[in-house]
């Protein structure tokens, strides 16, 4: 498939993006513009707080007397699937609850296949049409709003949640200024400080739990991904073409695009996996999945044409992906969406992160594998993905007996 210039330069400027989690600040840039930032953030937060001021600190709203809940989620196709597990849970407990959720272009096929009463795209568009969708919201009136994209931007979805849920009940967490935020908010918990690296699968839930008095159980805590079966059986016959004919039994799905270039693991690291792993089996194939213009940008398929053990898959939506990662013995990812789509499948992992942190696979058995301080994932040696794949892939054999 032939992809413009055009559309992987615009893909080359997204990968572009600043990532502080990862890469050290540069200090004093753009120091006015955060100053400017700070203020008007403040500034919405006095505003709102005297406006919001009847809506604070509510009755605790009891799940048997709330008709309709609307979930604001993040934007990222990961965020989404963590959250899976509050209407499965709310709806398990409720089957006659209304739910919402608010969606964006990029994860709305999360929900394909779940029983969803109402979404709203309050991401993709530019300002009118998600206020659009915002009026739409109201007028379709909630009870609660839980609003998980305020542990992230809560000045934002203050408002937001506040908006769409006119008298209702409005909810977030933040780790820093619960109290600051607790004046436009009917409730901000507090949330677990960053470096305690809590779960975020948990830390979603526990919101849950703290606006309704309820408790989950560890099962309902997992997050899950509901296929398309059109998906599951187009990827199955794929699957089965690249196996049998060559005589292997199984296949690692190895992911090799991340949101930036520095937590990716690289195309030189996995032509070197492949010739390590086919030494100690025969019998696996690595099958490595990445986005058009990622392998266009890389020639990926120029690079692995002569390595047997290696093979490309086209994928033409998520749910598409999510069956080649249904059907791998292991999947090995940087944190991105792969990761939490297989966690939510079950699948074990070998997650390349660049620090211990709160978006770990949550659930199910997974190494998770760490550069040293400021190196980037590449950095990771090929040996210790290669180890970790082996003890996972024995004890899939082991436990099948």
């Amino acid at each position: 498939m032939k992809i413009s210039e055009s559309k992987i330069n615009n893909w080359l400027k997204r990968r572009s993006i600043a990532d502080g989690h990862s890469m050290p600040s540069v200090q004093g840039a753009n120091r006015l513009r955060r100053k400017s930032t700070n203020f008007f953030r403040r500034l919405s937060i006095f505003v709102m707080g005297i406006l919001y001021q009847r809506f604070r600190n509510p009755d605790v709203p009891s799940l048997t007397t709330t008709n309709s809940i609307l979930l604001i989620a993040h934007d990222p196709i990961g965020d989404l699937v963590l959250s899976s597990a509050l209407w499965s849970t709310l709806l398990k407990r409720k089957p006659e609850l209304r739910i919402g959720i608010a969606i964006s272009s990029r994860n709305q096929e999360v929900l394909s296949e779940e029983k969803i009463d109402k979404k709203y795209d309050l991401y993709s568009g530019g300002i009118w049409s998600i206020f659009k969708e915002m009026r739409r919201a109201r007028r379709d009136g909630w009870d609660v709003v839980l609003a998980t994209a305020g542990y992230y931007k809560p000045t934002r979805f203050a408002f937001v949640s506040r908006f769409i849920a006119n008298k209702g009940v409005t909810a977030t967490r933040h780790s820093s200024r619960s109290k600051r935020y607790s004046r436009i908010y009917s409730f901000c918990f507090e949330r677990p400080p960053e470096w305690e690296c809590v779960p975020m699968v948990q830390q979603y839930c526990e919101l849950v739990e703290k606006v309704f008095s309820l408790k989950f159980t560890p099962q309902e805590r997992l997050p899950h991904f509901l296929l398309q079966q059109d998906a599951d059986s187009t990827i199955k016959k794929k699957i089965d073409q690249l196996l049998q004919p060559h005589g292997f039994s199984r296949y690692i799905l190895l992911n090799l695009e991340a949101k930036i270039e520095y937590r990716e693991w690289g195309i030189d690291n996995v032509e070197l996996l492949a010739k390590t792993l086919q030494q100690g089996s025969n019998d696996t194939l690595i099958i490595v999945t990445a986005s058009p213009e990622f392998r266009q940008y890389y020639t990926i398929e120029e690079r692995v044409r002569n390595i047997t053990n290696i093979a490309i898959i086209e994928t033409n939506s998520l749910h598409e992906l999510a069956a080649v990662i249904k059907y791998a013995s292991v999947v090995v990812s940087p944190d991105t969406s792969v990761v939490h789509i297989a966690a939510a499948l079950g699948k074990k992992i070998v997650g390349l992160y660049p620090a211990h942190d709160e978006w770990h696979p949550y659930g199910v058995e997974a190494t998770i594998l760490y550069p040293k301080r400021w190196e980037p994932i590449s950095s990771i040696s090929v040996w210790s993905v290669y180890s970790e794949i082996v003890l996972l892939l024995d004890h899939t054999v082991s436990s099948s007996i």
